[in-house]
């Protein structure tokens, strides 16, 4: 019938329906998780391509189409005000974990908040990706290596934390020969990062309850943590200016092995040291080791135990309720981290228990997912 590609409303309704479709299997979790690059690629080259087939659909696509591009500008050109460029620095702490260290960044962002991290090497300049703080600002943090920096944590889970893993080994491995051991200041590979943010942060004040529970799993570590410095330094360095009322506080961590306490050991320290100082505060911290990986890799850390189990987080909220109960009426809050089945278990476990802690005050939950 001689009709062109142009001409026919059916083959580019249908060819935008597929791009539609093949944009949707490749948000998939499997896709994302193993193959990053691959999703957001397709994205932008799916997008690009959606809106010129659908101009060929029809001509009321473009009055449309223009505005949302208008305004998906200017959300870029605003964000980009709100950029930083800071010096940083890599550490790879293992295989399987990399500390960034933001210099000069410690003022306008709060512990619990997070950032859009861009770290300007090879080809990833234009990737950007959510990046927990991990520690309190200088004025409040116990972690005597915190001086007016940013600490985040990223661990290997995709090609782009893989790749800023494989820098940072390679230039710690490079640079051993002629490091001293005891050097820490030249540990680690010096690069410039774009900050976008902060954004987020926890939805209460844990400081206006009696008890608090901190669970993380994994690299959940990297939110509770920065929670936990927060909360002990307002109570131990500022003597609870802010009026906290918290007396008791319970930190459980998740992990596959003994190894990944490594990540943050030198920070865990300072903060369980900076709380057995202080008589009228009580933390309490659980590692829950789910594989006899790396034993000797334990620090020695004040007050804590480990237990090679994997936990249920309804068991270990209703033995914290019952410690909890003898004493006040302060409320209860709990903040938790992780993988999804994790928050999930926090979730159904609270809800179950809201009835039940009314005579103590209440109880409130913060959740954070940690997964692609």
């Amino acid at each position: 019938m001689g009709v062109g590609f142009k001409d026919s409303k059916e083959m580019t309704g249908l060819a935008s329906y597929a791009v539609l479709c093949v944009m949707v299997l490749l948000s998939l979790r499997p896709a994302r998780r193993f193959v990053y690059q691959v999703f957001f690629i397709s994205h932008v080259l799916g997008f690009v391509s959606f809106f010129v087939v659908m101009c060929y659909h029809t001509p009321y696509a473009s009055p449309w189409i223009f505005p949302a591009l208008a305004f998906y500008g200017l959300d870029v050109f605003l964000r980009f005000l709100r950029y930083r460029f800071k010096p940083a620095t890599l550490v790879a702490v293992d295989r399987t974990f990399t500390q960034i260290v933001i210099d000069r960044c410690d003022i306008g962002w709060v512990a619990g908040q997070h950032v859009r991290l861009r770290v300007l090497f090879g080809t990833r300049v234009f990737e950007s990706h959510p990046l927990s703080i991990c520690n309190a600002p200088a004025s409040i943090s116990n972690i005597t290596t915190s001086r007016g920096q940013i600490l985040l944590g990223a661990r290997v889970v995709g090609d782009w934390t893989k790749a800023l893993n494989d820098m940072a080994s390679r230039i710690d491995e490079e640079s051993d020969a002629e490091r001293c051991c005891d050097d820490e200041k030249n540990k680690g590979k010096e690069v410039m990062v774009m900050i976008d943010g902060p954004y987020g942060g926890i939805s209460f004040d844990l400081g206006t309850y009696e008890h608090v529970l901190l669970v993380a799993g994994g690299a959940g570590i990297t939110f509770t943590l920065g929670v936990l410095d927060d909360l002990v330094g307002r109570i131990v360095r500022l003597g609870r200016a802010g009026g906290e009322k918290t007396t008791k506080i319970e930190f459980a961590w998740c992990i596959k092995s003994f190894g990944c306490i490594q990540w943050f050991a030198s920070q865990i320290e300072d903060v369980a040291n900076a709380a057995a100082k202080c008589p009228s505060l009580e933390l309490h911290m659980k590692f829950f080791v789910t594989c006899l990986c790396d034993p000797e890799a334990l620090p020695d850390i004040p007050n804590s135990e480990v237990t090679m189990v994997k936990p249920s987080i309804t068991k270990l909220l209703d033995q914290f309720v019952h410690d909890a109960s003898p004493s006040g009426k302060g409320g209860i809050g709990v903040a938790t981290s992780g993988p999804p089945s994790l928050v999930d278990e926090a979730r159904n476990s609270v809800a179950k228990l809201s009835p039940r802690v009314a005579h103590l005050g209440g109880i409130a939950l913060h959740t954070e997912v940690f997964c692609l």
